[in-house]
């Protein structure tokens, strides 16, 4: 498929796009999307933040689209009480 040009290889890994995981549906394989700045990873799993979000890894208590575990980390979010949930 790659040789003939009827599949993507964004990555130029060798794995058509189609076969690589694309959590947010939109075409575009996860290593792709965050390689070309348009899904974000703030915690480096690999993953895209929404979709750490979407699948219950990653909490967001404020709804901001960014991991409260990065929220913290950044300084973008006070934790007074130490329990890892922003106060907001």
């Amino acid at each position: 498929d790659l040789d003939s040009g009827a599949s993507l290889d964004c990555d130029t890994n060798g794995v058509p796009d189609e076969c690589q995981p694309d959590c947010n549906g939109n075409g575009i394989p996860d290593v792709c999307d965050l390689a070309a700045g348009t899904a974000l990873d703030c915690n480096a799993n690999g993953i895209p933040d929404t979709c750490d979000i979407a699948a219950g890894t990653a909490l967001d208590c404020n709804a901001n689209g960014i991991p409260d575990s990065c929220d913290l980390t950044s300084g973008a979010a006070q934790d007074c009480n130490g329990n890892q949930v922003p106060d907001s």
